[in-house]
Protein backbone atom coordinates (compact mmCIF):
# COMPACT_ATOMS: atom_id res chain seq x y z
CA UNK A 1 0.00 0.00 0.00
CA UNK A 2 1.50 3.33 -1.21
CA UNK A 3 2.17 5.88 2.03
CA UNK A 4 0.14 8.87 1.37
CA UNK A 5 1.13 12.05 4.08
CA UNK A 6 -2.27 12.77 5.31
CA UNK A 7 -4.08 8.91 6.12
CA UNK A 8 -2.22 6.21 8.50
CA UNK A 9 -0.32 3.47 6.99
CA UNK A 10 -2.51 0.05 7.78
CA UNK A 11 -1.68 -2.43 9.69
CA UNK A 12 -2.11 -5.03 7.25
CA UNK A 13 -1.51 -8.36 8.92
CA UNK A 14 -3.91 -7.16 11.23
CA UNK A 15 -6.38 -6.66 8.97
CA UNK A 16 -5.73 -10.12 7.19
CA UNK A 17 -5.63 -11.83 10.68
CA UNK A 18 -9.09 -10.68 11.38
CA UNK A 19 -10.45 -11.84 8.06
CA UNK A 20 -8.74 -15.05 7.97
CA UNK A 21 -9.97 -15.55 11.80
CA UNK A 22 -13.62 -14.97 10.40
CA UNK A 23 -13.42 -17.40 7.69
CA UNK A 24 -11.61 -20.15 9.01
CA UNK A 25 -14.13 -19.54 12.70
CA UNK A 26 -17.66 -17.56 12.01
CA UNK A 27 -18.97 -18.14 14.93
CA UNK A 28 -16.37 -15.23 15.59
CA UNK A 29 -18.04 -12.41 13.20
CA UNK A 30 -20.61 -11.35 15.80
CA UNK A 31 -18.37 -10.70 18.46
CA UNK A 32 -16.21 -8.93 16.00
CA UNK A 33 -18.80 -7.11 14.29
CA UNK A 34 -19.22 -5.17 17.71
CA UNK A 35 -15.57 -3.45 17.52
CA UNK A 36 -15.25 -2.97 13.47
CA UNK A 37 -17.25 -2.03 10.62
CA UNK A 38 -16.33 -2.00 7.00
CA UNK A 39 -14.65 1.21 7.06
CA UNK A 40 -12.69 0.65 9.80
CA UNK A 41 -10.39 -1.56 6.86
CA UNK A 42 -7.72 0.53 5.26
CA UNK A 43 -7.32 -1.76 2.67
CA UNK A 44 -9.63 -1.26 0.13
CA UNK A 45 -9.71 -5.68 -0.54
CA UNK A 46 -10.10 -5.93 3.17
CA UNK A 47 -13.21 -4.07 3.40
CA UNK A 48 -14.63 -5.48 0.47
CA UNK A 49 -14.39 -8.67 1.87
CA UNK A 50 -15.63 -7.64 5.35
CA UNK A 51 -18.75 -6.29 4.01
CA UNK A 52 -19.14 -9.61 1.89
CA UNK A 53 -19.67 -10.93 5.27
CA UNK A 54 -22.17 -9.02 6.45
CA UNK A 55 -24.18 -9.62 3.10
CA UNK A 56 -23.58 -13.55 3.56
CA UNK A 57 -24.86 -13.52 6.74
CA UNK A 58 -28.24 -11.43 5.86
CA UNK A 59 -28.56 -14.03 3.50
CA UNK A 60 -28.34 -17.21 5.22
CA UNK A 61 -24.77 -18.35 4.10
CA UNK A 62 -22.11 -19.68 6.27
CA UNK A 63 -19.00 -17.83 5.75
CA UNK A 64 -15.88 -19.79 4.83
CA UNK A 65 -13.76 -19.76 2.11
CA UNK A 66 -15.04 -21.26 -0.96
CA UNK A 67 -18.45 -19.88 0.00
CA UNK A 68 -16.66 -16.34 0.01
CA UNK A 69 -14.96 -17.04 -3.65
CA UNK A 70 -18.14 -17.64 -4.76
CA UNK A 71 -20.11 -14.62 -3.15
CA UNK A 72 -17.67 -11.83 -4.52
CA UNK A 73 -17.19 -13.50 -7.90
CA UNK A 74 -21.64 -12.93 -8.35
CA UNK A 75 -20.89 -9.55 -7.40
CA UNK A 76 -18.38 -9.29 -10.28
CA UNK A 77 -15.91 -8.41 -8.05
CA UNK A 78 -12.42 -9.15 -9.17
CA UNK A 79 -10.27 -11.10 -6.72
CA UNK A 80 -7.09 -9.76 -7.84
CA UNK A 81 -3.85 -10.19 -5.82
CA UNK A 82 -4.83 -8.78 -3.03
CA UNK A 83 -7.82 -11.31 -1.99
CA UNK A 84 -4.48 -13.77 -2.41
CA UNK A 85 -3.98 -13.87 1.35
CA UNK A 86 -7.53 -15.46 1.89
CA UNK A 87 -5.99 -18.69 0.74
CA UNK A 88 -3.07 -18.71 3.09
CA UNK A 89 -3.11 -20.56 6.83
CA UNK A 90 -1.02 -18.01 8.40
CA UNK A 91 -3.15 -15.56 9.22
CA UNK A 92 -5.41 -17.31 11.14
CA UNK A 93 -4.95 -16.57 15.07
CA UNK A 94 -6.32 -17.19 18.47
CA UNK A 95 -5.60 -13.54 19.12
CA UNK A 96 -7.94 -11.99 16.98
CA UNK A 97 -9.87 -9.95 19.04
CA UNK A 98 -6.28 -8.12 19.35
CA UNK A 99 -5.89 -7.80 16.08
CA UNK A 100 -9.33 -6.37 15.80
CA UNK A 101 -8.34 -3.65 18.35
CA UNK A 102 -5.01 -2.55 16.51
CA UNK A 103 -7.25 -2.28 13.61
CA UNK A 104 -9.96 -0.30 15.03
CA UNK A 105 -6.68 1.81 16.52
CA UNK A 106 -5.60 2.41 13.04
CA UNK A 107 -9.32 3.43 11.70
CA UNK A 108 -9.67 6.00 14.72
CA UNK A 109 -6.20 7.57 13.87
CA UNK A 110 -7.07 8.23 10.24
CA UNK A 111 -10.48 9.39 11.41
CA UNK A 112 -8.50 11.95 13.36
CA UNK A 113 -5.66 13.05 10.99
CA UNK A 114 -8.16 13.94 8.52
CA UNK A 115 -10.24 15.58 11.16
CA UNK A 116 -7.40 17.59 11.77
CA UNK A 117 -7.19 18.50 8.29
CA UNK A 118 -10.92 19.52 7.96
CA UNK A 119 -9.68 21.90 11.27
CA UNK A 120 -6.89 23.24 9.40
CA UNK A 121 -9.16 23.80 6.29
CA UNK A 122 -11.84 25.76 8.49
CA UNK A 123 -9.19 28.44 10.42
CA UNK A 124 -7.69 29.05 7.18
CA UNK A 125 -11.28 29.85 5.49
CA UNK A 126 -12.70 31.74 8.71
CA UNK A 127 -9.49 33.31 9.80
CA UNK A 128 -11.21 36.83 10.17
CA UNK A 129 -14.82 36.16 10.32
CA UNK A 130 -15.06 37.25 13.99
CA UNK A 131 -18.77 35.51 14.48
CA UNK A 132 -16.72 32.09 14.29
CA UNK A 133 -16.22 30.73 17.80
CA UNK A 134 -13.08 28.55 16.64
CA UNK A 135 -13.27 26.39 20.06
CA UNK A 136 -16.60 24.99 19.72
CA UNK A 137 -15.93 24.73 15.94
CA UNK A 138 -13.03 22.36 16.43
CA UNK A 139 -14.79 20.60 19.06
CA UNK A 140 -17.77 19.55 16.52
CA UNK A 141 -15.18 18.48 14.26
CA UNK A 142 -12.82 16.23 16.44
CA UNK A 143 -16.15 14.41 17.67
CA UNK A 144 -18.05 14.29 14.79
CA UNK A 145 -17.25 10.66 13.80
CA UNK A 146 -17.25 9.51 17.97
CA UNK A 147 -20.45 10.44 18.84
CA UNK A 148 -22.46 8.62 21.33
CA UNK A 149 -23.90 4.57 20.24
CA UNK A 150 -27.34 5.68 19.35
CA UNK A 151 -26.05 8.74 16.71
CA UNK A 152 -26.82 6.27 13.62
CA UNK A 153 -30.52 6.09 14.27
CA UNK A 154 -32.09 9.03 13.36
CA UNK A 155 -34.42 6.73 10.91
CA UNK A 156 -35.49 3.87 11.29
CA UNK A 157 -38.27 1.43 9.21
CA UNK A 158 -41.11 0.66 11.29
CA UNK A 159 -40.38 -3.07 11.25
CA UNK A 160 -37.05 -1.95 13.13
CA UNK A 161 -38.91 -0.04 15.88
CA UNK A 162 -41.45 -2.69 16.15
CA UNK A 163 -38.86 -5.23 16.89
CA UNK A 164 -37.10 -3.46 19.35
CA UNK A 165 -39.79 -2.58 21.06
CA UNK A 166 -41.66 -6.09 20.79
CA UNK A 167 -38.11 -6.97 22.31
CA UNK A 168 -38.23 -4.56 25.22
CA UNK A 169 -41.47 -5.78 26.29
CA UNK A 170 -40.21 -9.59 26.30
CA UNK A 171 -36.81 -8.71 28.26
CA UNK A 172 -39.41 -6.22 30.80
CA UNK A 173 -36.73 -3.76 30.41
CA UNK A 174 -36.91 -0.23 31.70
CA UNK A 175 -37.04 2.20 29.40
CA UNK A 176 -36.69 5.12 31.78
CA UNK A 177 -33.95 6.39 34.04
CA UNK A 178 -35.46 6.26 37.56
CA UNK A 179 -35.92 9.09 39.98
CA UNK A 180 -35.72 7.01 43.22
CA UNK A 181 -39.31 9.11 44.14
CA UNK A 182 -41.87 5.67 43.77
CA UNK A 183 -44.97 7.90 42.74
CA UNK A 184 -43.34 9.70 40.86
CA UNK A 185 -41.33 6.85 38.72
CA UNK A 186 -44.53 5.26 38.71
CA UNK A 187 -46.56 7.71 36.86
CA UNK A 188 -43.73 8.34 34.10
CA UNK A 189 -42.11 5.60 34.15
CA UNK A 190 -39.29 7.10 35.27
CA UNK A 191 -37.49 10.00 33.03
CA UNK A 192 -37.12 8.85 29.33
CA UNK A 193 -34.59 9.67 27.31
CA UNK A 194 -34.62 12.63 24.70
CA UNK A 195 -37.19 14.08 26.69
CA UNK A 196 -37.18 17.74 28.05
CA UNK A 197 -38.25 17.55 31.57
CA UNK A 198 -38.88 20.91 33.19
CA UNK A 199 -38.74 21.53 37.05
CA UNK A 200 -40.33 24.87 38.14
CA UNK A 201 -40.76 26.54 41.26
CA UNK A 202 -40.92 30.31 42.78
CA UNK A 203 -37.72 30.67 45.45
CA UNK A 204 -37.08 28.94 48.69
CA UNK A 205 -39.38 25.86 47.40
CA UNK A 206 -36.15 23.12 46.92
CA UNK A 207 -35.94 23.15 43.51
CA UNK A 208 -32.11 22.39 43.95
CA UNK A 209 -32.69 19.87 46.77
CA UNK A 210 -34.95 17.87 44.26
CA UNK A 211 -32.98 17.97 41.37
CA UNK A 212 -30.22 17.07 43.49
CA UNK A 213 -31.60 14.07 45.08
CA UNK A 214 -32.62 12.51 41.69
CA UNK A 215 -29.09 13.25 40.76
CA UNK A 216 -28.07 11.43 43.49
CA UNK A 217 -30.78 8.83 43.06
CA UNK A 218 -30.22 8.05 39.42
CA UNK A 219 -25.88 7.44 40.54
CA UNK A 220 -26.90 4.96 43.11
CA UNK A 221 -28.39 3.07 40.27
CA UNK A 222 -24.92 2.89 38.25
CA UNK A 223 -25.98 5.35 35.83
CA UNK A 224 -24.24 8.55 35.17
CA UNK A 225 -24.96 11.77 35.72
CA UNK A 226 -23.89 15.39 34.83
CA UNK A 227 -25.17 18.27 37.51
CA UNK A 228 -24.85 21.84 35.56
CA UNK A 229 -25.23 24.34 38.35
CA UNK A 230 -25.14 28.10 37.44
CA UNK A 231 -25.75 29.43 40.65
CA UNK A 232 -24.15 27.35 43.70
CA UNK A 233 -20.21 25.99 43.62
CA UNK A 234 -19.15 22.99 43.85
CA UNK A 235 -18.90 22.31 47.20
CA UNK A 236 -21.85 23.69 48.39
CA UNK A 237 -23.43 21.59 46.09
CA UNK A 238 -20.90 19.16 48.08
CA UNK A 239 -22.44 19.99 51.13
CA UNK A 240 -26.06 19.39 50.09
CA UNK A 241 -25.31 15.67 48.88
CA UNK A 242 -23.85 14.78 51.61
CA UNK A 243 -26.18 16.18 53.90
CA UNK A 244 -29.26 14.42 52.55
CA UNK A 245 -27.29 11.08 51.91
CA UNK A 246 -26.09 10.46 55.90
CA UNK A 247 -28.44 13.16 57.57
CA UNK A 248 -26.71 15.79 59.14
CA UNK A 249 -27.13 19.19 58.85
CA UNK A 250 -25.49 21.68 55.96
CA UNK A 251 -24.51 23.64 59.29
CA UNK A 252 -22.54 20.66 60.80
CA UNK A 253 -20.95 20.94 56.84
CA UNK A 254 -20.37 24.17 57.07
CA UNK A 255 -18.58 24.47 60.52
CA UNK A 256 -17.01 20.74 60.22
CA UNK A 257 -18.02 20.24 63.74
CA UNK A 258 -19.15 16.42 63.57
CA UNK A 259 -19.72 14.28 66.86
CA UNK A 260 -18.51 10.56 66.84
CA UNK A 261 -21.41 8.85 64.92
CA UNK A 262 -21.74 11.96 62.64
CA UNK A 263 -18.59 11.63 61.36
CA UNK A 264 -18.83 7.74 60.87
CA UNK A 265 -21.96 8.45 59.51
CA UNK A 266 -20.30 10.56 57.02
CA UNK A 267 -17.60 8.22 56.28
CA UNK A 268 -19.90 5.68 55.25
CA UNK A 269 -22.07 8.09 52.48
CA UNK A 270 -18.23 9.37 50.93
CA UNK A 271 -17.47 5.16 50.63
CA UNK A 272 -20.80 5.01 48.91
CA UNK A 273 -20.55 7.52 46.61
CA UNK A 274 -16.85 8.00 46.00
CA UNK A 275 -17.02 5.31 43.16
CA UNK A 276 -20.13 6.22 41.27
CA UNK A 277 -20.43 8.68 37.93
CA UNK A 278 -21.72 11.94 39.31
CA UNK A 279 -20.18 15.12 37.59
CA UNK A 280 -20.80 18.61 39.26
CA UNK A 281 -19.80 21.28 36.99
CA UNK A 282 -19.92 24.82 38.42
CA UNK A 283 -19.86 27.50 36.21
CA UNK A 284 -22.29 31.02 35.74
CA UNK A 285 -23.18 32.20 32.12
CA UNK A 286 -23.50 28.90 30.41
CA UNK A 287 -24.49 28.87 26.89
CA UNK A 288 -26.16 25.75 25.00
CA UNK A 289 -22.66 25.43 23.27
CA UNK A 290 -21.32 25.18 26.80
CA UNK A 291 -23.81 22.21 27.75
CA UNK A 292 -23.08 20.12 24.83
CA UNK A 293 -19.39 20.41 24.90
CA UNK A 294 -19.73 19.31 28.82
CA UNK A 295 -21.82 16.21 27.47
CA UNK A 296 -19.35 15.36 24.92
CA UNK A 297 -16.64 15.36 27.48
CA UNK A 298 -18.74 13.30 29.85
CA UNK A 299 -19.20 10.47 27.10
CA UNK A 300 -15.70 10.47 26.49
CA UNK A 301 -15.35 9.81 29.90
CA UNK A 302 -17.27 6.88 30.71
CA UNK A 303 -21.17 7.39 29.37
CA UNK A 304 -23.92 10.07 30.05
CA UNK A 305 -27.51 8.90 31.45
CA UNK A 306 -28.94 11.89 32.71
CA UNK A 307 -28.43 15.55 32.00
CA UNK A 308 -29.38 17.92 35.20
CA UNK A 309 -29.14 21.13 34.69
CA UNK A 310 -29.53 24.42 37.48
CA UNK A 311 -31.29 27.14 36.24
CA UNK A 312 -32.48 28.42 32.55
CA UNK A 313 -32.95 31.81 33.36
CA UNK A 314 -29.19 32.09 34.28
CA UNK A 315 -28.17 31.00 30.85
CA UNK A 316 -27.07 32.88 27.81
CA UNK A 317 -27.34 33.08 24.28
CA UNK A 318 -25.28 33.97 21.60
CA UNK A 319 -27.00 36.80 20.60
CA UNK A 320 -27.21 38.97 23.95
CA UNK A 321 -29.11 41.59 24.24
CA UNK A 322 -32.37 40.18 22.18
CA UNK A 323 -35.51 40.05 23.63
CA UNK A 324 -35.04 37.83 26.82
CA UNK A 325 -38.38 35.27 25.84
CA UNK A 326 -36.42 34.73 22.39
CA UNK A 327 -33.56 33.80 24.29
CA UNK A 328 -35.32 31.81 26.39
CA UNK A 329 -37.12 29.91 22.95
CA UNK A 330 -33.71 29.32 21.47
CA UNK A 331 -32.21 28.29 24.73
CA UNK A 332 -34.88 25.62 25.30
CA UNK A 333 -35.17 24.59 21.91
CA UNK A 334 -31.28 24.35 22.18
CA UNK A 335 -31.89 21.65 25.25
CA UNK A 336 -34.15 19.77 23.46
CA UNK A 337 -31.75 19.24 20.51
CA UNK A 338 -29.44 18.09 23.18
CA UNK A 339 -31.71 15.41 24.62
CA UNK A 340 -32.41 14.53 21.44
CA UNK A 341 -29.14 14.09 20.23
CA UNK A 342 -27.61 12.18 22.51
CA UNK A 343 -30.41 10.33 23.48
CA UNK A 344 -31.01 11.07 27.22
CA UNK A 345 -33.07 12.82 29.91
CA UNK A 346 -32.36 16.54 30.17
CA UNK A 347 -33.56 18.31 33.33
CA UNK A 348 -33.30 21.90 33.81
CA UNK A 349 -34.89 24.24 36.52
CA UNK A 350 -36.89 27.00 35.97
CA UNK A 351 -38.21 29.58 37.95
CA UNK A 352 -41.56 31.00 37.63
CA UNK A 353 -43.31 34.96 37.39
CA UNK A 354 -43.75 36.55 40.65
CA UNK A 355 -46.94 37.27 39.65
CA UNK A 356 -48.84 33.84 41.70
CA UNK A 357 -47.53 35.70 44.63
CA UNK A 358 -50.22 38.31 44.56
CA UNK A 359 -52.93 36.28 43.95
CA UNK A 360 -55.17 34.08 46.69
CA UNK A 361 -54.25 30.56 44.92
CA UNK A 362 -50.50 30.40 45.43
CA UNK A 363 -49.95 26.52 43.42
CA UNK A 364 -48.42 27.00 40.14
CA UNK A 365 -50.29 26.52 36.61
CA UNK A 366 -48.17 26.54 33.30
CA UNK A 367 -48.95 30.53 32.25
CA UNK A 368 -46.84 30.88 35.43
CA UNK A 369 -43.49 29.55 33.43
CA UNK A 370 -41.53 32.75 33.50
CA UNK A 371 -39.93 34.91 30.74
CA UNK A 372 -41.67 32.32 27.36
CA UNK A 373 -44.32 29.99 25.98
CA UNK A 374 -41.58 28.32 24.46
CA UNK A 375 -40.83 26.53 27.95
CA UNK A 376 -44.19 24.84 27.89
CA UNK A 377 -43.67 24.43 24.22
CA UNK A 378 -40.65 22.59 24.39
CA UNK A 379 -40.77 20.74 27.60
CA UNK A 380 -42.15 16.82 27.47
CA UNK A 381 -42.13 17.35 31.17
CA UNK A 382 -43.50 19.99 33.40
CA UNK A 383 -43.39 19.34 37.34
CA UNK A 384 -44.39 22.37 40.02
CA UNK A 385 -42.37 22.47 43.49
CA UNK A 386 -44.58 23.73 46.08
CA UNK A 387 -44.93 23.49 50.18
CA UNK A 388 -47.52 25.49 51.60
CA UNK A 389 -45.47 25.90 54.64
CA UNK A 390 -43.40 28.34 52.42
CA UNK A 391 -46.48 30.65 52.15
CA UNK A 392 -48.35 30.02 55.94
CA UNK A 393 -45.93 28.90 58.44
CA UNK A 394 -48.93 27.76 60.68
CA UNK A 395 -50.27 25.04 58.32
CA UNK A 396 -50.57 21.67 59.45
CA UNK A 397 -48.66 20.29 56.43
CA UNK A 398 -45.42 21.14 57.60
CA UNK A 399 -42.51 19.08 55.83
CA UNK A 400 -44.94 18.04 52.99
CA UNK A 401 -44.24 19.16 49.68
CA UNK A 402 -46.21 18.43 46.45
CA UNK A 403 -44.53 17.59 43.08
CA UNK A 404 -47.63 18.46 40.36
CA UNK A 405 -46.80 16.96 37.24
CA UNK A 406 -48.96 19.92 34.80
CA UNK A 407 -48.22 18.61 31.29
CA UNK A 408 -47.00 15.11 30.32
CA UNK A 409 -46.42 14.59 27.14
CA UNK A 410 -46.47 10.57 27.06
CA UNK A 411 -49.08 10.04 30.07
CA UNK A 412 -51.96 11.35 32.68
CA UNK A 413 -51.33 14.45 34.67
CA UNK A 414 -51.02 14.09 38.82
CA UNK A 415 -50.07 15.70 42.31
CA UNK A 416 -48.01 13.58 43.96
CA UNK A 417 -47.31 14.50 47.70
CA UNK A 418 -43.53 13.98 49.13
CA UNK A 419 -41.96 14.50 52.62
CA UNK A 420 -39.28 17.91 52.85
CA UNK A 421 -36.22 18.32 55.05
CA UNK A 422 -34.81 21.49 54.85
CA UNK A 423 -32.39 20.55 57.40
CA UNK A 424 -31.11 17.36 55.66
CA UNK A 425 -31.79 19.20 52.09
CA UNK A 426 -34.02 15.53 51.67
CA UNK A 427 -37.27 15.02 49.45
CA UNK A 428 -38.70 11.51 50.06
CA UNK A 429 -41.74 9.42 50.09
CA UNK A 430 -44.17 9.65 52.43
CA UNK A 431 -44.21 6.05 53.46
CA UNK A 432 -40.49 6.46 53.67
CA UNK A 433 -37.73 7.57 52.02
CA UNK A 434 -34.57 5.07 52.23
CA UNK A 435 -31.67 4.72 49.53
CA UNK A 436 -29.02 3.70 51.56
CA UNK A 437 -28.08 6.59 52.74
CA UNK A 438 -25.13 5.82 55.16
CA UNK A 439 -28.00 5.32 58.15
Amino acid sequence: MKKNKDTIEASTDAEKAVLYSIIVNDKIYDEIREILKPEDFLIEAHKIIYSAFEDMISNNQKIELIGLINFLKNKNISTGEDFYFIHENRYVSQNYMLYAKEVKKKSIANKMLKKSQELKEMVLKNQHDSNIDFALEAEKIMFDNFKHKNSNNEMLEINEILKMTFQRMEEKKETGVKTGFKKLDELTGGFQKSDLIVIAARPSMGKTTFAMNIASNVSQNDKTVLFMSLEMGTYALANRLLSSFCKISQSKFRESKFSDDEFSAFSKAAEKLHDKKLYIYAKGGLKVSDVVSACRKCITKSALDLLVIDYLQLMKTSNAGQNRNLEISEITSGLKSVAVEFDIPVVVLSQLNRGLENRQEKRPVLSDLRDSGAIEQDADLVIFLYREEVYFPATLKRGIAEANVAKHRNGELRKIDLTFSGQFSLFGDPSGFDFNRGN
